[in-house]
């Protein structure tokens, strides 16, 4: 809670001083999907993402990247590829089953 509130008041003057000028443009900056600037936080503050594989145990890669499956579950390349039938499998974790094209990359 600490990091988000002290990343918050970081990045406060900066939201004001756009909001300002996307006012002057008579733009509102909620109609775009994302913030036109970064905001620079310590190093402290940074973190990356990281998934582990709940099958695997392992961490995913580019090579192995993170899958989501079509009910939402998620689990790497590698171990969607080895629960597979031909190009059909069955999520681990719920009844749910699924063709290979059907499974998604994602990025944390």
């Amino acid at each position: 809670m600490y990091v988000a509130v002290t990343a918050g008041s970081i990045a406060l003057p900066r939201l004001i001083k756009y909001t300002a000028y996307m006012r002057e443009k008579k733009t509102e900056w909620t109609t775009e999907n994302e913030l036109a600037f970064e905001t620079p936080l310590p190093e402290s503050m940074i973190y990356h993402p990281i998934f582990v594989c709940p099958v695997s145990k392992e961490q995913t890669t580019e090579q192995n990247p993170a899958m989501m499956l079509p009910c939402g579950h998620v689990v790497c390349r590698d171990s969607l590829h080895r629960i597979a039938k031909g190009s059909r499998y069955k999520c681990p974790y719920c009844p749910t089953e699924g063709h290979m094209k059907d499974a998604m990359r994602i990025t944390f």
